[in-house]
């Protein structure tokens, strides 16, 4: 990576972004009034601005490598504790395939921008996954959900899996730490926080184009097919909110049947599809599906190791070399592709989308089958030993 992406690998605009928010609000300037750097706005809570205070501490040469470093680093946390949802103990064979499926990892599109632009993603997937940790019962179990949300909203529908699978001291745990962000972004940065949570927050316009191939969501694919700036509200309502209701079904589902990655995996992408606007980084959610994926190999079911080749190939950074557009923008792959054939905009444009649906259908017909008892049951939490990881 540091030798393929060369200059890119340092490019972190969004990490400016994070920066010069923080900058104004030691300056105390308005947060929300004016573009904060390279005409880009300041789109996170009032919290998440005094969440990156820090960051102006260092000089934009040292976040670049301290930055990368941890994004860098974030996937084989997060492929870690994915071997420990599974079962898998904290043994040699465990970091050893941390290692490897982490490496592959970092190659997904999703990731690779992440890094690349120098985004809290994977920091606020590690919080998520903090809280949903099988058999989790510290008492601050729903606090990282909370600050994820108050990061960025869409971490939310967490809070409506917990109630969904009678979770419901995580949930008012989670809803208790929303609120206490939003009462220190009062107290602190009162007039930015009027702004914000007067209506500001529901303007998707100051975070980008609905149209962009980047936004993988409902609302995107609806407004590219549709050829408009925003699809119809109430069109966008209606599926996403039957995207997330189906969504969490499965979720739910998925936990009664121990399932806990696949459960929240699927509320991660539910989210995704949701928001009126998910760009491609933001489905980080990709590097659980591997994790499964690659369990489910060495379970010797002969139809994971086709499926994880096609996932890997799909979500793969090079797949289609189209010059960068702007010049620092990395290549997103397959999404960013341009083709006259309506068809090929249809399923290349919306290809994470598709994805999403595939999933959906996946999870439906593997949790049915655990139903009717065709495939084994795993092992319990704890009982998967490295002989079968080195398989």
């Amino acid at each position: 990576m540091w030798t393929v992406w060369s200059k890119d690998l340092w490019w972190l605009i969004d990490t400016e972004v994070y920066r010069a928010g923080a900058e104004r609000v030691t300056a105390s300037l308005p947060l929300y009034d004016h573009s904060v750097y390279d005409g880009l706005q300041f789109t996170y809570s009032p919290f998440a601005a005094l969440c990156f205070l820090p960051l102006t501490f260092f000089s934009m040469d040292s976040l670049r490598f301290l930055v990368t470093c941890v994004n860098l680093a974030a996937p084989l946390v997060v492929v870690w504790m994915a071997w420990g949802f599974l079962g898998y103990r904290p043994d040699h064979g465990r970091l050893a395939m941390t290692f490897l499926v982490g490496g592959f990892a970092l190659w997904l599109e999703p990731v690779r921008t992440t890094v690349v632009l120098g985004q809290v993603n994977l920091l606020l997937l590690i919080l998520i996954m903090m809280d949903c940790a099988p058999h989790g019962s510290h008492r601050m179990r729903g606090v990282g959900v909370g600050i994820a949300a108050a990061v960025k909203l869409t971490p939310c529908i967490f809070v409506v899996y917990f109630v969904a699978t009678r979770q419901f001291k995580a949930a008012i745990v989670s809803v208790l730490t929303i609120l206490a962000t939003i009462m220190i972004g009062f107290f602190v940065i009162p007039g930015d926080s009027v702004k914000y949570w007067g209506g500001m927050f529901l303007d998707s316009r100051r975070i980008g184009a609905v149209t962009n191939a980047g936004n993988q969501s409902i609302a995107g694919l609806l407004s590219r097919q549709m050829h408009v700036l925003n699809p119809p509200t109430l069109l966008w309502l209606a599926l996403s909110g039957l995207t997330v209701v189906i969504g969490l079904a499965f979720a739910a589902l998925a936990h009664r049947c121990g399932e806990e990655l696949l459960a929240i995996s699927v509320v991660g992408i539910a989210s995704c599809l949701a928001s009126p606007l998910s760009w491609s980084h933001h489905w980080v959610w990709v590097i659980l599906l591997l994790v499964i994926g690659v369990h489910h190999v060495h379970g010797r079911r002969p139809w994971a190791a086709l499926s994880v080749a096609a996932f890997v190939m799909l979500f793969f950074s090079w797949i289609v070399g189209k010059p960068k557009i702007p010049e620092r923008t990395p290549p997103m792959g397959i999404i960013q592709r341009t083709s006259q054939a309506e068809w090929s905009m249809l399923v290349c444009n919306n290809l994470y989308v598709w994805i999403a649906v595939i999933v959906y259908a996946a999870t439906f017909w593997y949790l049915s089958r655990i139903a009717a008892k065709d495939f084994p049951s795993d092992p319990p939490v704890g009982d998967r030993s490295e002989e079968c990881l080195a398989q």
